[in-house]
């Protein structure tokens, strides 16, 4: 699973990669940053805000009428620049996120961390697992979820105004899933069957493409039951914290590129895992966070799963009503049939 674009560089694929400036329109201060990286790049700059991508443009991203706030960020991209020239030798050092920290207006002053004296007060440490250790154990928590139904609420908070919500059943089966959504009085429902998905909207089915097919089954995604898959640890695991809780963190690759995983160092359980995209400035990154972990069946399962995404709808919130687990699902419950 993966929530920011990866593509393959053209480098790689023998071809000469075009910079942004030869891909899009009315690009000014980064036209030397690879085009496949540029929409990764763009979410690396909203994450360092903390902000989505309407805080600096309308909806033809091109124009500059009416966003001083693109033009904005365009002085502090030069200004950017001109410190890793005149300091780093061309080397990007300095980002966006150096001063920033996730808000719009970078802190001058010093903010007093509690949190950074206890961790240094912990000294040095390791995990008592390996990396591989810690993937064996988490997918034998999982307790051999084949299928699944899942009621819930999905709350949406990105850029102004109040959350947008909606309700929503999911089936799961592998890779296979229909999903139901009520959105006040409206309702659709999307079905995925391996490579093939459709929608009906209220008019009869019809099949998706690939950017509406991107954005339905995400939610699938991100609520199966095996979160990790068949990914192998790219290097040793090291200690972070998590509200409070030791996590040993696990870094992997798989086919959806880069990944760090946060285990709880005690119950083995994910507690987030975080999804990394290369761009001109640095990774960009998408945080998906578990929380309120309930035992499903033999499996042990998140109610709550968040997705945190500046180039995305910045933070989604999904949360579990109701799941029940190895269901006997019907083949024709993956066609475009009505129910």
């Amino acid at each position: 699973m993966q929530l920011l674009a990866l593509t393959i560089p053209l480098a790689l694929r023998g071809q000469q990669p075009k910079t942004a400036g030869e891909e899009f329109k009315n690009v000014q201060v980064l036209k030397r940053a690879p085009a496949d990286q540029w929409f990764d790049t763009m979410a690396f700059i909203a994450g360092s805000l903390g902000v989505t991508c309407d805080y600096c443009h309308s909806s033809k991203f091109e124009t500059d009428e009416g966003n001083p706030k693109k033009l904005k960020a365009r002085e502090m991209m030069r200004m950017v620049d001109r410190i890793n020239n005149d300091q780093f030798g061309g080397q990007i050092v300095v980002t966006c996120f150096t001063c920033h920290r996730g808000s719009t207006k970078p802190e001058g002053n010093q903010t007093p961390d509690a949190e950074h004296w206890m961790r240094a007060a912990e000294g040095p440490s390791s995990p008592h697992r390996t990396a591989q250790e810690f993937l064996n154990r988490y997918h034998k928590s999982l307790g051999g979820v084949a299928t699944q139904a899942i009621s819930l609420r999905v709350e949406t908070y990105g850029g102004k105004g109040s959350a947008r919500q909606k309700t929503a059943a999911v089936l799961i089966a592998g890779s296979s899933a229909r999903i139901t959504e009520h959105i006040g009085k409206d309702t659709r429902t999307m079905v995925r069957n391996g490579e093939k998905t459709w929608i009906n909207e209220g008019q009869g089915w019809r099949k998706m493409n690939e950017g509406e097919t991107f954005d339905a089954f995400e939610v699938a995604e991100v609520l199966t039951s095996d979160q990790v898959g068949a990914a192998e640890p790219t290097g040793a695991a090291f200690m972070d914290r998590i509200e409070g809780r030791h996590a040993c963190v696990v870094p992997v690759t798989g086919k959806d590129g880069h990944k760090w995983l946060f285990f709880d160092c005690n119950t083995g359980l994910l507690l987030k895992q975080r999804q990394l995209s290369p761009s001109f400035y640095g990774d960009a990154t998408v945080d998906i966070n578990y929380k309120d972990y309930r035992t499903f069946g033999r499996a042990r399962l998140p109610a709550t799963v968040e997705v945190v995404n500046a180039g995305g709808a910045g933070l989604i919130v999904r949360r579990v009503l109701t799941r029940r687990v190895n269901l006997r699902l019907a083949p024709s419950t993956f066609q475009p049939v009505n129910r």
